[in-house]
């Protein structure tokens, strides 16, 4: 069986597409590539260490984040648990759970919802470009 980031690598990585067929095909090309590279974003807006990012209850509420701008940006060329490896370990079904426990989170604290509007900004801008 072929991953998501497989099906992206061996049919659609070096081949020149008719944007107009395939809508979707844009956002795997430029968004967010990896984790990591949502990560680094993440780090620099809570001033949180990247490695700590990956680890359980070192910086929660940037993690949360992270899980979610994953979960949100990545699953067009990664599967959720492809993605949860990558975050330490998470299961698909703690990504999802992260979502409902993020929501009360953003409803509640003004900077957190602030950062979570400005990093998801700054990726849908990258996706445009």
């Amino acid at each position: 069986m072929i991953s998501q980031t497989g099906v992206y690598e061996r049919f659609l990585s070096k081949k020149k597409l008719d944007r107009r067929e395939l809508a979707g095909v844009k956002d795997l090309e430029t968004g967010p590539g990896t984790v990591e590279e949502i990560g680094r974003r993440v780090s620099q807006e809570f001033g949180v260490e990247e490695e700590r990012l990956y680890r359980p209850r070192k910086a929660p509420q940037a993690r949360s984040i992270l899980m979610e701008l994953c979960r949100l940006y990545l699953t067009g060329k990664m599967n959720l648990a492809e993605i949860g490896r990558k975050l330490g370990g998470v299961s698909g079904s703690a990504l999802s759970q992260n979502r409902k426990r993020l929501e009360v989170l953003l409803g509640k604290d003004p900077f957190l919802r602030k950062g979570f509007e400005r990093l998801s900004k700054a990726i849908i801008s990258r996706v445009s470009q």
